[in-house]
């Protein structure tokens, strides 16, 4: 908190304090000047918003008991009614709605209805309220149910809380909700009062309609005389996205070529909570598919494998060749298909499309991994602490009826993309096949040793390091088998590179920003890039643009650091990287190509190396640059580094071809 802000807030509460000690000083009785001091905490507790305002009303009726003001059937009489109920009840059912995500659904739809302008989302209010009135006569129920619509129309247009704007649009719905009331004669406490009264001492007997004769007017003229003074706060201009539009609109005119998962037969299911995999991971042969795996494909070169797990994980769910898997959390939405059977994450939701033929599991795939499906996906996702999926959603997710002749068109070109993907596979892993084999000859033997023991004088004074993970004798070992070669250190070959800057455009912008979930071991994927700077930002940042052939380097985050590719990219579109990424560019008369510093970082003894110099605590681990500059890059024959090089960049060519 700021200091001026904490000034603020010690004013608050000395003015408070003095405010309810004033009744003590005034010629009342000793009860009176009690029952004064603890409404006047109530009420300035409630105007300045020092206490939330549901823990003073149920503070309230306790201390008029705990300083003998009244007794328990007074202080409580309150509660024998209905509103303080029906006002519970409304809070709890607006709750429920808000965090389920129904309230954004139901946003979505109001914003459909009123083409998502200010002018429409006004008398749209006015219109619903309206026709809300005669048919619920309690006014807090008609708040329980229109705040929250009003509340989740303001997430969806991204209009922050307390603003203008959301002001604006809750005086809308209090003149809305108050206004028709005078209009109409209904059950409401009130207009029987009001009736009663009349009738007892005037001898008129009000009807419904005679009510409405002399009423309905003035009451929707008053309305619409008092709507119009929400423009004096000057709300700013809204606006829908389009896109989201669009999309409804084109699902609605199309209505017969959609059709849902459930319709289809298919079951959509996630894994359940199940115990820690930790202690098994890579034990076994089946591959355990986490969201980090899953890319534009399931990257199975990066998955921990684990054996088959008996009944103590049946919540652990597999999953076999053809089934689609979503990413329910973070990256929302991101599609993978299923090539070779694999347990999946409870982070994932699967859809069981094995059971379909395969140009029909095919189309699913491709049809999820579309900017449609994604759009659909994202706008109905539950918000709670942040967007994700639910399997509710996707089994009710409307998805395309493709004929058979597109299916066949569409199975023979993804046979052609996987065709082309193996190859570049294939090629890419002889380029590791090469450096292995000429580091083998010097890492065979390596011990295995967990121990080892070390002098101050030889240890602690020269590294400054007491952690006994960097002592282990596997790294001298490394170190003494990369002796046989010519070595160099990246600062000596590399320009070392780094941005910073959070403030990230609003959706898709300028300057695509690559982060670590980008990395890949055959490359960047900057078809899954997701924040964005503005041109202005860049130059603000003195951002580094990235460039064909510099290496993006990962130092920070756990399951992230260590991560290593090599950026190819055919197209315009200017991507810089985060501040938890470094750019190795080779300089001019480097003695060590690109290619090969990115194979030798993503290999067996480079990890190795890397992770020897990681420093932080769980959750929060990274490595310091001046670290990473130690490890001793080897400096391969020429030839050698020229066929690891020709074989990355044909991988890397392969896989552009195949998504053209």
């Amino acid at each position: 908190m700021k200091w001026n802000n904490l000034s603020l807030h010690k004013i608050k509460w000395i003015c408070s304090f003095i405010v309810v000690l004033l009744p003590f000083f005034c010629s009342i009785s000793n009860v009176f000047q009690k029952y004064l001091a603890v409404t006047l905490w109530a009420i300035m507790m409630w105007m300045f918003e020092l206490l939330p305002e549901e823990i003073v009303a149920i503070m309230l009726p306790g201390l008029y008991i705990l300083f003998d003001i009244t007794n328990y059937a007074t202080a409580f009489s309150a509660w024998t009614t209905s509103t303080p109920w029906i006002t519970l009840g409304g809070l709890m059912i607006g709750g429920m709605i808000v965090k389920s995500g129904l309230v954004l659904r139901i946003a979505y739809k109001s914003l459909l209805l009123t083409k998502g302008s200010l002018k429409g989302i006004v008398w749209g209010i006015v219109l619903t309220c309206t026709i809300f009135t005669p048919l619920i006569p309690s006014i807090m129920a008609k708040v329980a149910l229109l705040v929250p619509v009003v509340i989740g129309i303001c997430k969806v247009l991204k209009v922050e809380a307390k603003s203008v704007t959301a002001s604006a649009l809750m005086l809308v719905v209090f003149f809305a909700l108050w206004s028709p009331k005078m209009a109409f004669m209904t059950a409401s406490t009130d207009s029987i009062l009001t009736a009663g009264i009349l009738e007892q001492y005037l001898g008129v007997k009000i009807t419904w309609l005679a009510w409405a004769k002399d009423m309905f007017i003035p009451g929707i003229l008053w309305m619409l005389v008092s709507i119009p003074l929400i423009y004096i706060l000057r709300p700013q201009h809204l606006n829908l996205n389009k896109e989201y539009l669009e999309i409804e609109q084109f699902i609605c005119k199309n209505r017969d070529k959609f059709v849902t998962i459930e319709s289809q037969g298919l079951q959509v299911d996630a894994s359940a909570f199940y115990p820690s995999l930790e202690p098994y991971y890579n034990t076994g042969t089946i591959p355990f598919v986490r969201v980090a795996d899953v890319k534009d494909q399931i990257e199975y070169n990066a998955c921990v494998n684990i054996p088959e797990m008996g009944e103590e994980f049946r919540t652990l769910h597999m999953c076999y060749p053809g089934d689609v898997v979503l990413t329910k959390g973070g990256r929302v939405g991101t599609a993978g298909l299923i090539t070779q059977p694999s347990y999946v994450t409870r982070d994932l939701i699967f859809i069981n499309a094995s059971a379909l033929s395969r140009k029909d599991y095919i189309v699913l795939y491709l049809f999820f991994s579309s900017s449609f499906a994604y759009k659909q996906m994202v706008r109905s996702s539950s918000m709670t602490a942040q967007p994700h999926l639910t399997i509710t959603l996707i089994r009710d997710l409307l998805v395309c009826n493709y004929s058979n002749s597109f299916k066949d068109k569409v199975e023979k070109y993804f046979t052609t993309l996987e065709k082309l993907n193996h190859q570049a596979q294939i090629l890419y892993s002889e380029a590791k096949q090469i450096l292995i084999k000429e580091l083998k000859v010097c890492t065979e033997g390596i011990t295995s040793d967990s121990y080892t023991t070390k002098y101050l004088s030889t240890s602690f004074k020269v590294s400054g390091r007491l952690d006994a993970e960097y002592y282990q004798p596997k790294y001298d070992g490394y170190l003494s088998a990369l002796e046989q070669f010519e070595t160099t250190k990246i600062p000596n070959e590399f320009d070392v590179l780094k941005n910073s800057g959070t403030n990230y455009a609003e959706g898709v912008s300028d300057v695509g920003v690559i982060k670590t979930k980008q990395l890949t071991n055959s490359g960047v994927n900057t078809d899954g890039i997701e924040s964005y700077f503005t041109h202005e930002t860049c130059i603000e940042n003195k951002s580094t643009l990235v460039v064909n052939n510099d290496v993006v380097f990962a130092s920070m985050g756990v399951g992230s650091l260590g991560k290593v590719s090599l950026f190819s990219y055919d197209g315009d579109k200017p991507f810089v990287t985060d501040s938890t990424l470094r750019i190795y560019r080779a300089k001019k008369h480097t003695h060590v190509l690109p290619e090969v510093l990115c194979i030798f970082l993503q290999s067996a003894i480079g990890q190795e190396l890397i992770y020897r110099y990681v420093v932080g605590s769980t959750g929060i681990i990274n490595i310091y640059d001046d670290d990473i500059a130690k490890i001793p890059i080897p400096i391969l024959d020429g030839e050698i580094q020229k066929d690891i090089a020709e074989k990355v960049q044909n991988s890397f060519a392969l896989r552009r071809q195949s998504k053209q």
